[in-house]
């Protein structure tokens, strides 16, 4: 049993957390996406696709493309996803994933959260289809922490100070005044974070997994969302399209360690800093080949910027963006992967939007989903959909599923003029499902 597997069955849930759109509208959605005898047909593998399976649905009404097949193969098949598209649930992640694609013979394929670090499962797929998304060697290359880090350090960015495991070294020579983390060089989400005591660290050396050391930096953790696109020579370009505030560990919504909480789209940042974002956003992109969209980590602590992570994919807060923008973000990804004209200011953030968030709420204790829990927040969502179009939660497990004490429940959303006024509605949601789970 590997580690996703022990995380079972809804711990690593949080990896994708994305959006709710017409789905309650168009029950029928499965029968509406196969019309017309050979429909393109779009595999989306993840350990959680009902964010990216429901942007698919979003940009294929929006364009009004009915020829479209779409198969999500994830852990849950939740029943969002299920209303969204056709569901197969997988048991080995992320072996499963080959003989998925053998099965339904996709014309391309989406991935998301957890997979970047699996790029032997991403090149035995891309030598079968096409691969919407950064290919094996992106992954390759951005596994290399070290060298990244290294490059942003060259280039004159901040990074947090980090220390990577020497197998001969059993204790890492690391000052005791700091704070630090230790890292799976593999985490995703904030699973495989933990906080380090460095008196205790040669005590970390004989884990399995690999790993290194990184500095904790006071300050708000960010997220600024790209999309890269190449030119005729080759050469890729990112676009910034706007920056949200992530939640992690968030206790509010009975989230443990640094696990990925939720996400708010924000403004809060001065043009010299989003000058930045733009520059290293385009090295990023430049320096790997990045294609689509992608999004960087960073931790502000007053006026400084401190990078700490590059996720190649389709992340959490994406799905934010086709509430906030004109146009749809997975018809902004298609386009950019197969080399189609994008209209960049279509799908820029800006000030004057009203603000999106999410967030994902954990049980503080064993449940179950009733029925009659399950009927309530569609309910909800029923009437949500009548006013906005979108919903206010998603990622609904279906009736009767066990969930245990510190795993994901379901995701909430929320919008407002300002992001306290985002975050102040999230928790009232937060709290508002939670009563009704536990009564």
């Amino acid at each position: 049993m590997n580690k996703y597997q022990q995380i079972a069955p809804r711990f690593y849930k949080f990896a994708s957390l994305f959006g709710l759109s017409q789905i309650l509208i168009s029950p029928s959605g499965k029968q509406a996406l196969q019309t017309g005898n050979h429909p393109t047909t779009v595999l989306i593998i993840a350990a959680s696709a009902r964010a990216i399976a429901q942007c698919i649905v979003r940009s294929r009404h929006f364009e009004a493309k009915p020829k479209m097949k779409i198969v999500a193969a994830d852990l849950f098949s939740d029943a969002d996803t299920q209303q969204a598209c056709s569901a197969i649930q997988i048991r080995d992640y992320p072996n499963e994933f080959v003989s998925v694609l053998e099965r339904i013979k996709p014309d391309y394929v989406v991935y998301s959260g957890g997979l970047e670090n699996h790029d032997e499962v991403i090149e035995a797929i891309e030598q079968k289809t096409t691969v919407l998304g950064n290919g094996s060697e992106v992954l390759k290359k951005l596994q290399d922490k070290a060298k990244l880090f290294e490059l942003l350090n060259e280039m004159g960015f901040a990074v947090p100070k980090s220390h990577f495991m020497n197998p001969n070294i059993r204790k890492p020579n690391l000052p005791c005044e700091n704070r630090w983390l230790r890292k799976n060089i593999k985490s995703c989400g904030g699973l495989g974070v933990y906080s380090a005591d460095p008196p205790a660290l040669g005590s970390l050396q004989s884990e399995k997994d690999a790993y290194y050391f990184q500095e904790q930096i006071g300050g708000e953790s960010y997220s600024a969302i790209f999309v890269a696109t190449k030119d005729k020579t080759g050469k890729s370009n990112s676009h910034w399209l706007g920056t949200t505030i992530q939640l992690t560990g968030d206790r509010r919504f009975n989230a443990a360690g640094f696990l990925y909480t939720g996400s708010i789209f924000s403004n809060q940042l001065t043009s010299s800093q989003n000058t930045q974002l733009a520059s290293v956003g385009q090295l990023i992109a430049e320096r790997f080949g990045m294609i689509g969209l992608f999004n960087i980590d960073f931790i502000k602590r007053d006026e400084q910027i401190f990078f700490i992570e590059v996720n190649p994919r389709f992340s959490a807060s994406m799905e934010l963006l086709d509430r906030a923008m004109d146009a749809r973000i997975f018809d902004l990804h298609r386009k950019a992967c197969l080399g189609k004209d994008i209209d960049i200011s279509k799908h820029a953030y800006t000030a004057n939007l009203k603000r999106f968030g999410k967030a994902v709420c954990y049980a503080d204790q064993d449940c179950m989903v009733t029925q009659r829990f399950f009927d309530y927040v569609n309910c909800q969502n029923a009437s949500a959909i009548k006013q906005s179009e979108f919903p206010i939660v998603a990622d609904i497990p279906p009736a009767n599923t066990k969930i245990k004490m510190g795993q994901p429940v379901l995701t909430v959303f929320a919008s407002d003029k300002s992001e306290i006024g985002v975050d102040e509605k999230l928790v009232r949601a937060a709290t508002m499902f939670a009563s009704r789970l536990n009564d």
